[in-house]
């Protein structure tokens, strides 16, 4: 008896994930691809702002007096790095949140990420100062999330069960080969992009 081809998977064995799962970490993984970008082009010019610490910046600008006064008094000279720490956790929901929205709704998603850049761009032009030049940064790493967000969900087919069952099957999506390459191709690059703008800073730092 032939297979049918609408029964074939290139899935590996065993490795079929529920669909929100995977795409949450695709988000995840766009997200931080963009944002190191952004970071290791911002560490190469002084006049440029990452959007993490324009953000954080911006924040710190336009929280209540009493409000800092908490902070300090929480936690000490820590507090900026609190407010960052926080930007993080907020950006990680935020981008596991694309990632679903995106396995649907990927015009959506795009949308979701173009914003997170202009909230970068925003906070870089009318920070402290702000300038034209001080924003390319979010916009390179909101360009960088969503080719990343696209490239990644390209290679992840939408499956469900082959086995046939008399219960419904509940969508999951198949991790071929190519979505795992994909996605830990842009984790690792990620992971360099940012390793690479810390050594870049910590040279400039020395240099002065």
């Amino acid at each position: 008896m032939s297979t049918s081809p609408s029964t074939q998977t290139t899935a590996l064995p065993g490795a079929t994930l529920p669909s929100r799962l995977i795409s949450s970490v695709i988000g995840l993984v766009a997200a931080g691809s963009g944002l190191a970008a952004g970071e290791l082009l911002a560490s190469a010019d002084d006049d440029m702002l990452s959007p993490v610490i324009g953000v954080g910046n911006r924040a710190i600008d336009l929280v209540p007096p009493p409000v800092k006064r908490f902070a300090i008094s929480t936690f000490g000279t820590h507090d900026k790095l609190a407010l960052l720490l926080g930007i993080g956790f907020a950006i990680t929901i935020f981008a596991a949140v694309v990632g679903i929205i995106a396995r649907k709704r990927k015009p959506v998603a795009l949308l979701g990420l173009a914003a997170f850049g202009a909230l970068g761009v925003i906070a870089a032009l009318t920070g402290r100062g702000g300038g034209a030049v001080a924003a390319i940064p979010s916009l390179l790493a909101a360009g960088v999330a969503m080719v990343a967000l696209l490239v990644m969900f390209r290679t992840v087919p939408a499956t469900s069960s082959v086995e046939p069952s008399n219960e419904p099957a509940s969508p999951a999506v198949g991790v071929t080969r190519r979505s795992v390459v994909a996605v830990g191709g842009f984790a690792v690059l990620a992971v360099a992009m940012g390793a690479t703008a810390q050594q870049v800073k910590r040279g400039a730092v020395t240099a002065a």
